[in-house]
């Protein structure tokens, strides 16, 4: 099978655990580096028998799960405003414990959720060979890095199905706003009210999930959340902002990330209490750079931090 000829489709499940039916034509997604991560991954019991010789033992599979990772492209919400972003990639943000509210002709707004998370079905054809996943649930963490266009990477914990063949559908593309690179000219981060000179953001969900398989329940679970965020930036002098003095006293401030230029195309990212953790320095092209992390607090709960497409 050739592993160039993949499909792959994504839509929200009206009930957790109860199979949507992806379309073609309508949930295609535009999936970049898919890779199964573990394609069958087995619950094993086995019994090693008194037998009087070596070997001689008998292995159970108990159940089954699946997990796959993949990057979608960081973009804008598309023209009109807030009404075009593909149904794919609001489904894969709300499978990753994200709730999405479209405005139209204003926004999209991803903020984490704590209850009533919601689960996708998600289908790969590999070249006639088809494999589902329900009840998927997962992460996601976004890359915004100097020399590249941001990425989103998700990771999906779901149930497993036996394979089957299936012919390869006609499926219709959807149609993206194209991803900007990470630059001086497309790029803002602020930490305070200090506008960093950053190399590279990293964003982290930190959603954790688990699957269970027992008698009345085969679920995949969200069992916690907690988000960073990790920034290479210019070491700044204690006059513009001390960041050593920050990890001393335990200090939060505000984070913000905006990315794009043209109305349709741009990402915003905002937390309002980001506390350093952990500091580290290096050298860069002769320029002193540190690498910060960031816890990302809650404070009325689910508002660690705002993604805004605009």
């Amino acid at each position: 099978m050739k592993t160039n000829r993949r499909l792959v489709q994504v839509k929200v499940e009206a009930t957790p655990g109860t199979p949507a039916v992806p379309n073609p034509a309508t949930d295609a997604l535009m999936a970049v580096d898919f890779k199964w991560d573990n394609a069958a991954e087995p619950v094993t019991d086995e019994f090693k028998y008194a037998a009087g010789y070596y070997g001689a033992k008998d292995s159970f599979t108990v159940s089954l799960s699946r997990r796959c990772s993949f990057t979608l492209p960081v973009v804008g919400g598309g023209t009109p405003l807030g009404t075009n972003l593909p149904a794919p990639l609001l489904a894969m943000y709300r499978a990753a414990g994200h709730a999405a509210v479209v405005t139209a002709a204003t926004s999209v707004v991803f903020n984490p959720v704590s209850d009533a998370m919601e689960a996708a079905t998600l289908l790969v054809n590999d070249d006639g060979f088809l494999r589902r996943m329900t009840y998927c649930r997962g992460d996601v963490n976004w890359v915004f890095e100097e020399g590249k266009v941001p990425r989103a990477n998700f990771s999906l914990l779901g149930t497993y199905e036996t394979p089957t063949d299936q012919a390869m559908p006609a499926a219709t593309m959807p149609t993206l706003q194209k991803p900007q690179g990470f630059n001086k000219s497309n790029s803002v981060v602020t930490l305070g009210a200090l506008a960093l000179k950053c190399q590279r953001v990293e964003i982290r969900a930190g959603r954790q999930n688990s699957y269970r398989n027992f008698a009345g329940a085969e679920d995949v679970v969200p069992t916690d959340a907690e988000a960073q965020a990790i920034l290479k930036f210019e070491l700044p002098t204690v006059a513009q902002s001390s960041v050593y003095a920050d990890l001393e006293t335990n200090q939060v401030r505000a984070l913000s990330l905006t990315h794009g230029q043209v109305a349709g195309n741009r990402v915003a990212f905002g937390a309002a209490a980001a506390q350093l953790v952990t500091l580290s320095e290096e050298e860069d092209r002769g320029i002193l750079m540190v690498t910060a992390t960031y816890n990302l607090k809650p404070q009325a709960g689910n508002d660690q931090y705002l993604i805004t497409l605009t």
